[in-house]
């Protein structure tokens, strides 16, 4: 029994905040007590403080900023004063907006009558403006002289000469000093944020696993001015808020300066918000092997990876959360990294189940500005989304005959429940079946999703957009294109993926099927001993790979007709 190893050395951190919150109920005389009997269990607790922080505002980042100059003048012999694992910083108020605090003296007085001075001033003033306006009505053109004209060209002359002399240059801040030399309230707000930041990184460094920084700063500084190295992190989660033009005046080129190698451990990195390209590709230098690392983001970053040697599998779309669930979005996703649960598969996120159910809150309110009272509710993976029914009615027979939404039925429901399909989904789906006024903007995948569910669903308006609009977005890759046309039951896009596997030199991917790789293999070797011989005929290769697959695609072209037919027939 003296071997064995306690049970209380396994303890994770979260179970001993949750005693030391229990034991300082009573002003903390408890926890006092406890420390006077047992010095072990204070020795043992001691190592934990701090393990998991959590910072929501600026003003905790200020506080713990003054908590962090305490803690450092206790350490002794170079130790860094925080064992900090897991690290979470919101900042959800715009760095600007908190920066000029409206002055009361600039209010206007609600009490404040004019008097008969002020109507007589104002009288005045008003009859001095009529006078300058009129005499600026009678103002008369007049040519400009000779000499003036020689005069005003060569002025244009000098100004032109001096400006390609001495181009002038978009302020780009790059570093703290510049920051604390300017004067703008903005600026000094920044300073404080940034410095802060890098001061509590610095301190954590070398324990640090899991970091996640939200903030909408006025000038994004380049990351490794306040990201010191963190050589054991490896998760990293970055938002910048979103529709703010942050990157203005962002160095395009620092020159020889080359972002240090700061992430050696690096697995996970989940961007939010459409970063700038240049800004990203200062990141990705910090990371030393791009290849080990799984990316989530913006599909619009993904340019940024064609030269890190990073493959296409390797980054996961994640569509853009709205600005007041990115606080949540990210909470929830740091959290499950302290528990240690793995969310590499974006498919497998159920940590956003509870932001669902506030967004079928907001999706009701926007859809009761359509003034449709004739509701439905359609329950979707346990969350409520009371919508109209109309535009269901109208777009799929197929729809409301298996659903009993047609108040004729006799089995008439006002209660649907689809296990088939995910809150997000939904919500994507009432976006395209009931648009506002301005209309909604989707990205490649949305439309993706789109078809799928129309497909579904037997919606064939709608699935017709959703295919015109991604062929509007085409090309796709070969994998991805063969993947969405069996799925959304478009022959066309597997048969012109399988033609360029077959005429180009990309390696055909395993995830296409066994049979079809194997397939396209033994076709592209065939047919390239015919093109040494006669000569390369595109019409002739899509003919052979309508051929060979000739049963794949016709079975797509039967389906889609038989999904897509007025009534429904139980499959």
């Amino acid at each position: 029994m003296l071997g064995q190893r306690s049970p209380l050395y396994s303890c994770p951190p979260e179970i001993w905040t949750e005693i030391l919150d229990f034991a300082c109920l009573d002003d903390g005389f408890t926890i006092r007590s406890l420390c006077q009997v047992s010095p072990f269990i204070r020795a043992r607790s001691i190592g934990h403080l701090h393990t998991s922080i959590h910072i929501e505002s600026t003003y905790q980042l200020f506080k713990f900023d003054e908590e962090l100059t305490r803690l450092e003048s206790t350490c002794v012999g170079g130790k860094k004063p925080l064992r900090t694992r897991f690290l979470c910083i919101a900042l959800p108020a715009p760095i600007d907006e908190e920066a000029y605090v409206p002055s009361s003296e600039d209010e206007p007085d609600d009490e404040y009558q004019p008097s008969e001075s002020d109507s007589d001033e104002a009288d005045e003033t008003a009859s001095v403006s009529s006078g300058s306006d009129a005499s600026s009505i009678s103002y008369e053109y007049e040519d400009l002289q000779e000499d003036e004209i020689e005069e005003l060209v060569v002025e244009i002359r000098d100004i032109r000469k001096d400006t390609e002399e001495n181009p002038t240059r978009a302020l780009a801040i790059g570093d703290f000093a510049q920051l604390e030399r300017s004067r703008a309230p903005e600026d000094q707000r920044q300073y404080l944020v940034y410095k802060a930041l890098r001061r509590l990184l610095e301190a954590c460094s070398e324990t640090l696993e899991t970091f996640a920084l939200l903030f909408i700063p006025c000038v994004v500084l380049p990351h490794d001015t306040f990201i010191p190295a963190l050589p054991r992190l490896q998760s990293l989660w970055i938002g910048m808020g979103k529709g703010t033009n942050l990157f203005h005046n962002y160095p395009g080129d620092r020159g020889s300066r080359a972002p240090p190698a700061l992430f050696p451990s690096l697995r996970r990195l989940t961007l939010v918000t459409t970063l700038d390209v240049t800004w990203f590709e200062d990141l990705l230098q910090s990371v030393p092997n791009p290849s080990a690392v799984a990316f989530m983001g913006d599909e619009r970053l993904k340019g940024g990876l064609k030269a890190k040697s990073i493959e296409p599998e390797q980054w996961i779309d994640l569509s853009t959360p709205d600005r007041e669930d990115a606080v949540d979005f990210m909470i929830t996703h740091w959290w499950e990294d302290v528990c240690g649960n793995d969310v590499s598969n974006i498919e497998g996120w159920k940590l956003l189940e509870r932001l669902w159910s506030r967004k079928a809150e907001r999706e009701e309110h926007r859809l009761a500005q359509l003034g449709d009272t004739d509701m439905t509710c359609f329950n979707v993976k346990l969350v409520d989304f009371r919508v109209p029914r109309l535009a269901f009615i109208q777009g799929s027979e197929y729809f409301v005959e298996k659903h009993c939404l047609s108040s004729r039925s006799k089995e008439f429901q006002d209660h649907v429940h689809l296990d088939d399909v995910t809150p997000n989904d939904f919500v994507l789906f009432l976006k395209m079946l009931y648009p506002l006024s301005n209309g909604p903007t989707f990205s490649r995948m949305d439309w993706v999703g789109i078809l799928y569910l129309s497909t579904m669903w037997h919606f064939s308006d709608i699935r017709d957009r959703a295919i015109q609009q991604l062929d509007n977005l085409m090309p796709f890759p070969p994998k991805e294109r063969v993947w969405v046309g069996q799925k959304g039951y478009v022959p066309r896009w597997v048969l012109s993926a399988y033609v360029e596997y077959v005429q180009g030199e990309l390696p055909i991917d395993s995830g296409i099927g066994r049979k079809a790789k194997e397939t396209l293999d033994e076709l592209r070797d065939r047919l390239q001993d015919e093109w040494e011989i006669n000569g390369y005929d595109p019409d002739a290769v899509e003919g052979e790979v309508r051929r060979e697959f000739a049963q794949e695609l016709s079975r797509l072209e039967y389906q889609v007709g038989k999904r897509l037919r007025e009534a429904w027939e139980d499959e």
